[in-house]
């Protein structure tokens, strides 16, 4: 490599320091809406990304290389949104290099390179930081800001106060209390009768939560 190309890596396993700068994350553009054939909201498309409800681009880093382990280095365009981390390379024979990753959960290391001698690609750096750990830097986990309606509530299947009158521990199965009173009675000379339950736990808990004992 030129040693007048020297790289600033990016290491994006988010094992990031959490003492970033908490500059201002004014959004550099916004998704633009598209109906479905339904009527319900599609994702949004900006450019070469396919955007989520709510989901808006944070930071953009042009003419960045990503060092692809298996490829070889490519160069593209590099977009952080309050998601994912987003990477198209610009050379139409390198797109199975696209990526898209969520932020805080792909446990990858992914690096990236830039000329020094071009801009600082220090802001989108330091979004990347904050973004990876929003509570930290006190933004919203993407969970509160995903605007995707749904003809259905999924919250329906579930109703707290039947869940409480069930339960799930002290459940009385009257099969096997027939069963252990038909043993008790071929064994009526025995005056005590031992009960060793050899199931593993996890069998025995599937079996209550089902109603048995």
């Amino acid at each position: 490599m030129d040693k007048h190309n020297s790289s600033e890596l990016l290491n994006s396993n988010f094992s990031l320091s959490k003492n970033a700068s908490s500059d201002s994350l004014d959004s550099d553009s916004k998704s633009s809406s598209l109906n479905s054939k339904h009527g319900q909201d599609s994702p949004h498309v900006l450019g070469d990304i396919q955007l989520l409800d709510g989901e808006k681009v944070m930071g953009v880093a042009r003419d960045v290389t990503y060092l692809c382990p298996y490829s070889g280095p490519s160069r593209g365009v590099l977009k952080v949104t309050n998601y994912q981390l987003h990477f198209r390379p610009t050379d139409a024979t390198l797109l199975q290099t696209i990526l898209s990753v969520p932020l805080g959960v792909d446990m990858r290391n992914l690096r990236f390179a830039h000329k020094q001698e071009n801009h600082s690609r220090r802001g989108i750096f330091e979004k990347l930081q904050q973004l990876a750990f929003p509570l930290s830097h006190r933004l919203p986990l993407f969970a509160f800001s995903y605007s995707e309606s749904f003809a259905d509530d999924g919250w329906l299947v579930y109703d707290p106060v039947a869940e409480l009158k069930r339960m799930v521990s002290g459940k009385r199965s009257r099969e096997d209390e027939r069963y252990i009173q038909l043993i008790m009675d071929a064994n009526a000379q025995a005056h005590k009768l031992f009960i060793m339950d050899a199931r593993p736990s996890a069998n025995a808990i599937a079996n209550k939560a089902k109603g048995g004992g």
